[in-house]
């Protein structure tokens, strides 16, 4: 039996062979020439795929990338310590609030170097909303590295007050944002 087990356990090993990770690297092809079967994950139609598939799910360990999710955590673990928010919106949604009619639309594709990408989205949620998405190319696929966004507003004191001649257009960029707050002391 003993015997059985272990000719058992060599042939699963030698069944799966080495599964060790290797680095990608991707060279673009002239158009036409993708082998049958496999996927050209540098072309914008990948991409527009790839954002229904992270709109479906809005998870960030899912859909963003390991620098972002660092960054992050780090900036949650900070505003736990510091009895602060940090982000009291969803990057999303693009709110507060989410409206029961609320959607995205895809508007454009810009591959900006084989590993980024910047994505433009119309996002509905009571107002329409222009939202720039950096991306990034790893862990063989993209990922969400930052939330940008155009929009008209204000900034505010302590006591929630409007500070005067700061109303206009402001951009909202994510990654900014929270670096700004972990290095705040």
């Amino acid at each position: 039996m003993k015997k059985m087990m272990i000719a058992g356990l060599a042939f699963l090993l030698a069944a799966c062979g080495n599964k060790q990770s290797q680095p990608v690297s991707f060279q673009k092809q002239a158009k036409g020439t993708q082998p049958t079967g496999e996927v050209d994950k540098l072309s914008q139609e990948y991409i527009a795929t790839r954002i229904d598939s992270i709109y479906k799910w809005q998870n960030d360990s899912l859909c963003c990338t390991e620098s972002y999710l660092r960054l992050d955590a780090e900036a949650a673990r900070l505003s736990q310590n510091r009895s602060q928010v940090y982000r009291d919106a969803d990057h999303w949604a693009m709110g507060q609030d989410v409206s029961d009619d609320w959607s995205y639309q895809l508007q454009s594709v810009q591959l900006t170097t084989d590993s980024t990408a910047s994505v433009k989205l119309n996002i509905h949620n009571f107002t329409d909303q222009e939202v720039w998405l950096d991306m990034r190319f790893e862990r063989d696929d993209w990922y969400v590295d930052n939330f940008r966004m155009v929009y008209e507003g204000s900034e505010y004191d302590e006591d929630g007050n409007v500070i005067p001649e700061t109303e206009g257009i402001k951009e909202y960029n994510e990654r900014e944002t929270i670096q700004e707050f972990i290095s705040t002391k």
